[in-house]
């Protein structure tokens, strides 16, 4: 398991992880440009990102998102009710509807919703072969009926500009 941030705060989120050779990017808060280049310095190729998870719909989270899907084969992963609140990408055809949890190639994605001010906003547990990944941003505070989800894992990445 591999988590790099490429990119934190106002100007953009983005974070890559790869997993059971499969690749993500967690939040596209950055232009395609960007991202190719500074995955380019880590010998990724932009074109390989198998998934794409977005927690929320503020643009210091998807500013590059449509043009990232436009340019690349990698599949959406949202909820069903933070899709309909991004603009733009209403006929994108390889998405997965992630609620509470789901499966990709044996990765599971464990979600639960954040304390901010946008519709479904999200964080996530991601895991794989007895090994975890926290991402938790954008959240006021997190509820302690969440703590569940957060105790005894391997990596946690926060990232916190607002609240």
């Amino acid at each position: 398991m591999k988590a790099v941030v490429l990119s934190s705060g106002s100007k953009g989120n983005v974070t890559y992880m790869e997993i059971n050779n499969k690749r993500f990017l967690l939040d596209v808060g950055r232009n395609y440009k960007y991202i190719s280049e500074t995955l380019k310095e880590m010998d990724v190729d932009i074109k390989t990102i198998d998934y794409c998870l977005i927690s929320h719909n503020h643009s210091d989270h998807v500013a590059g998102l449509k043009t990232f899907l436009n340019k690349t084969n990698a599949a959406l992963v949202v909820s069903e009710k933070l899709f309909a609140s991004l603009d733009n990408i209403n006929d994108y055809k390889h998405i997965y509807v992630l609620d509470d949890e789901l499966e990709l190639d044996g990765i599971k994605i464990k979600s639960f919703k954040s304390s901010h001010d946008a519709p479904d906003s999200r964080n996530f547990v991601i895991s794989y072969d007895g090994k975890s990944v926290a991402y938790v941003t954008d959240t006021g505070y997190i509820n302690q009926r969440n703590f569940k989800y957060l105790k005894n894992l391997d990596l946690y990445l926060f990232e916190s500009n607002h609240d």
